[in-house]
């Protein structure tokens, strides 16, 4: 009973993720994710053993130090703030709801989760080509609120039909078209890249990768037309890849410089302070787009230094783990996220939310690979 309630609260949890990114659901994704952080703290406080058990347990280990860092900064420089209490207590529902399903629910886990989550992927992909039609004049957006998030939803489709259930099926390579159409139509570029990324991951660098590409730039090269002005390969082609986050980076540090020590507060993760924008730039919309920046700008440098540090630690160790273990499909998917969300950590602002798809996938890839990691040291002494 244990074990099916935590399952059903886990696969809510981050199906609720992708709704909150879906036009129009975003307060029903907030009462969701309440309810959830609700139901999760009752459990803990009903099965206090699961506190020894898991969140105090060593294979947990980077996710009770960040609850302690929050803590103390919240103690600290922010005692009182409600705003920031709320964060501190949704990161510790995020972090206890993945430890605890990746302890008490490792059969669902590792068998049904990914084709349930697959499926929920490829029927907004499917529903959102039906009931909202491509304009090529512009990026498109499909079911969600904004491209950016289509882009990397549908990546990790891709992900995961090609690297936990390809056979090599017309039907498989229809869906794997399908996701690529609508990362390509998202304008996303980090997107793009993330499906080479998983190519590579499936199959290696070789001569057929190099093939594959560059059969892929001919046909792109002749359909620019047809995918729009703002699809993701005009965009490469007729821009910089970075040159609309200049400015952001420039704002970001100028953010982070004003207040360096003591950081902007927990509750403020994509922050960037309007007042430092200068008059000519005013309007343009600039928001926090780097996800390491942002750090900086929430915690200050002290903290955000505790936080790189634990994180960089504790990636080594999975890293090694993954080395020696790249067999199995389940730690390339997971690693797969990790490297694209790190690299998509420059350019959006990946790692400090809360209600986040890939966020949340990255953590409970993270937690999943540190505590497999964790494990497979002690079997080795």
């Amino acid at each position: 009973m244990q074990a099916r309630l935590l399952t059903v609260l886990f696969v809510v949890f981050i199906f609720n993720t992708i709704l909150f990114a879906v036009n129009g659901l975003g307060l029903v994704s907030d009462i969701l994710f309440l309810t959830i952080a609700s139901v999760t703290g009752f459990i803990l406080v009903i099965f206090s053993k699961l506190i020894k058990e898991i969140l105090l347990n060593k294979k947990y280990l980077p996710f009770l130090l960040f609850h302690i860092l929050n803590l103390l900064y919240y103690l600290f420089f922010e005692f009182g703030d409600l705003e920031s209490l709320k964060y501190l207590l949704a990161r510790i529902t995020v972090f206890s709801i993945i430890s605890l399903h990746i302890s008490y629910c490792a059969t669902y886990f590792k068998t049904n989760f990914f084709k349930n989550l697959y499926l929920f992927i490829l029927g907004l992909g499917v529903i959102s080509l039906i009931f909202w039609p491509i304009t090529f004049s512009t990026r498109y957006y499909g079911v969600f609120t904004n491209p950016n998030a289509l882009g990397s939803i549908m990546s990790i489709g891709f992900a995961i039909k090609l690297i936990l259930f390809y056979e090599g099926r017309k039907k498989d390579l229809l869906e794997l078209f399908l996701f690529f159409c609508l990362v390509l139509l998202s304008g996303s570029r980090i997107s793009l890249f993330a499906i080479l990324l998983v190519y590579i991951f499936k199959f290696g660098i070789s001569l057929r990768l190099i093939a594959t590409i560059g059969f892929s730039i001919i046909f792109l090269y002749f359909s620019l037309d047809f995918f729009g002005k703002e699809s993701g390969v005009n965009r490469l082609i007729s821009q910089d890849i970075f040159a609309n986050r200049i400015l952001t980076f420039e704002y970001a540090y100028k953010t982070f410089k004003s207040k360096w020590l003591t950081g902007y507060g927990l509750a403020n993760y994509a922050y960037i302070n309007q007042d430092l924008i200068s008059v000519e730039h005013e309007g343009i919309g600039i928001g926090a787009h780097n996800g390491y920046l942002a750090l900086l700008v929430q915690y200050g440098l002290l903290f955000a230094s505790s936080f790189f540090i634990i994180f960089f630690i504790s990636l080594f160790s999975v890293f090694s783990f993954v080395k020696s273990n790249w067999d199995n499909k389940h730690i390339q998917f997971f690693s797969f996220i990790i490297i694209f969300t790190l690299l998509n950590g420059f350019v959006e602002t990946m790692i400090t939310g809360i209600n986040d798809f890939q966020t949340c996938m990255f953590w409970l890839a993270f937690g999943y690979l540190y505590s497999q990691a964790y494990q497979w040291k002690r079997d080795l002494i």
